[in-house]
């Protein structure tokens, strides 16, 4: 209970400024709520570092400008801020605290509560957590060099605890998207009204949960209120709209969000544009230049992408998607991402190195890459044993692709789980095309996904989200220089940099490959440094 009142005094003084009003009765117990699924699902940490933390050890608040709980670190670590809004202790010692060089960085602008959860300051109560069994999907992509692994959301499917359990661990799913909250049709459903109550409460849910923010979209052909989409229009009162739109809505969440999907499927199959109030006005893709620009007027800390589906793998869609990069920026405007939403069929997607050469391509142009949007859905139901070992390898090539393309970012499933997927609804007698089942159940793709990013990642165990329990402290001991004789006996690989090489029960690589050194960090972790 102590260290859930102190989750809720941070998540009430992080947020209090902005929410704070007569009445709030309704905030409070929101916050309590928050804290107390943060406190119940955060990862167990072994025992010795648990109560370290109890004492304002590794990690936690150590002040703020209204901060009044011990404001002092305890021994062995040093008071550093962490912005304006709270400062906390972290391990001084070299051995004990590196940051993660080799990392790809959370944008800067992403305020310090997020960056708080989300960096990866990697000491040795993270680093043991990141290498043994309990590792999730988000921990062993953010240690295999990606910058997140997340899941779409929606706000019908909130009202689910167990499905919100799952969501807000930050160490399965570093990253939220909103499905539908942010659309023109809710943002502003008539002109000049704006209304931000879906997208607030998942920007809230991942700023609670200390979650990546991707945001998600502004100028779609789909999904616009009537008075976009059967306006009458010319080039600069659409403009005018364009911008106004934008100007608001990013506005509004400046700071908060990582990128925004700024174009959302502007292209054909076949690379054309496709058929819109948008291409109709502007005859053609001169509107895309006018929504990028006004958005990176609007926070010019976001990056901003271009989102759609099939241009990830070779074609007619994916050539006219590389010639939008130089559409925007021959109109003046910046771009900084491609996403390729992945809603692919099990046993017919591109091949991994397909999906590899496309993604080269657009980091090519000086662009990041992420998958935006990935599911595999079976195209006829239910689903049989091989389909899903078949599905489970279709999920290997996705993951296995970003890991290979250097400026591949990260990977956003759309939605984790079969109960809320957009399929059936879409695509009817098809679907299953999740990592978990209805039942909230990891399926063999989960498997597959996690092995792969320990792979990467330097660890051979396989992450368990629903039973995965932290290795029990030891007394053998793993070091630069001395390793068990299971260890030794059954270690033929080597783990790569920053990859895990000793700890108690470790039975994976004990030699650095490139002249790294096996370095031991604490009873349950060693690692390539």
């Amino acid at each position: 209970m102590i260290a859930i009142l102190g989750h809720l005094r941070i998540s009430i003084h992080r947020n209090w400024e902005r929410y704070a009003c007569p009445g709030s009765l309704a905030l409070f117990w929101a916050l309590v709520r928050s804290a107390a699924a943060r406190f119940a699902h955060r990862p167990r940490l072994p025992d010795a570092i648990a109560e370290k933390e109890e004492n304002n050890g590794i990690g936690k608040v150590t002040g703020s400008p209204t901060w009044t709980i011990d404001a002092a670190p305890d021994q062995g670590s040093e008071f550093r801020e962490e912005g304006a809004e709270y400062n906390r202790s972290i391990f001084s010692t070299p051995s004990n605290h590196h940051q993660l060089s080799e990392s790809k960085p959370i944008h800067p602008s992403i305020h310090p509560s997020i960056q708080y959860f989300t960096m990866r300051y990697t000491t040795a109560a993270s680093l043991a957590l990141a290498a043994s069994a309990t590792a999730n999907l988000n921990e062993l992509a953010v240690q295999a060099g990606l910058s997140y692994f997340g899941s779409a959301t929606d706000n019908s499917e909130l009202d689910d605890t167990a499905y919100v359990a799952i969501l807000s661990d930050s160490t399965e799913f570093g990253q939220i998207t909103p499905g539908n909250g942010q659309k023109w049709q809710y943002i502003e459903p008539s002109q000049d009204t704006f209304d931000y109550t879906s997208g607030d409460e998942i920007a809230e849910l991942a700023e609670g949960n200390g979650q990546i923010l991707r945001c998600h979209t502004l100028v779609w052909h789909s999904q616009l209120p009537s008075w976009v989409s059967s306006g009458t229009w010319t080039v600069d009162t659409l403009t005018s709209v364009i911008e106004n739109h934008i100007a608001n809505e990013v506005g509004h969440y400046a700071g908060q969000c990582y990128a925004w999907d700024v174009v959302n499927e502007a292209l054909n199959e076949d690379g054309t544009f496709r058929d819109s109030i948008f291409s109709e006005t502007f005859d053609g893709g001169a509107f895309l230049p006018v929504a990028f620009a006004a958005a990176r007027e609007a926070d010019p800390d976001a990056k901003l992408y271009y989102n759609d589906y099939n241009i990830g793998y070779s074609g007619s869609k994916a050539t006219a998607a590389l010639a939008i990069i130089d559409l925007i920026r021959d109109g003046g405007a910046e771009i900084d991402g491609m996403g390729e939403q992945g809603h692919y069929i099990v046993g017919s997607m591109p091949s991994q190195s397909d999906l590899e050469n496309v993604a080269s391509a657009y980091v090519a142009m000086d662009v990041e890459y992420a998958f935006t949007e990935v599911d595999i859905r079976f195209s006829s139901l239910p689903a049989t044993d091989d389909g899903l070992q078949q599905q489970a390898e279709d999920y290997a090539a996705v993951v296995n692709a970003c890991l290979n393309v250097e400026g591949c970012i990260g990977i956003t499933i759309w939605d984790y789980t079969d109960k809320y997927s957009w399929i059936p609804n879409t695509f009817d007698g098809q679907g299953a095309a999740c990592l978990y089942d209805e039942d909230l159940e990891p399926k063999p793709a989960y498997t597959t996904v996690s092995d792969i990013l320990a792979s990467a990642a330097g660890v051979t165990a396989t992450a368990d989200p629903t039973t995965a329990e932290t290795p029990t402290s030891s007394t053998t001991l793993v070091t630069s220089t001395t390793t068990s004789s299971s260890a030794t006996s059954t270690a033929t690989a080597t783990a790569g940099h920053w990859g895990q090489c000793g700890g108690n029960n470790w039975s994976g690589p004990t030699a650095c490959e490139g002249g790294y050194t096996c370095t031991y960090q604490n009873d349950w972790y060693s690692q390539c440094l």
